[in-house]
């Protein structure tokens, strides 16, 4: 396990980020036909959606 140490600024702008790329990550499974492809963007999907969720778990994002 990597630990990282970030400012709460850090924090909220990695946890936007990572909200912006599961978006476009959602679009592009919708729109592709390759299976393959698509089972990958999905296993992506769900670790960038874990690293968020950790984020989130450890103070409230500032909105």
């Amino acid at each position: 396990m990597i630990r990282l140490n970030l400012s709460l600024e850090e924090r909220d702008i990695l946890a936007a980020t990572l909200e912006c790329c599961i978006d476009d990550l959602k679009d592009e499974i919708r729109h592709t036909d390759r299976v393959e492809y698509r089972e990958m963007l999905k296993h992506r999907l769900e670790v960038l959606s874990k690293v968020l969720e950790s984020l989130h778990q450890k103070l409230p994002l500032a909105e």
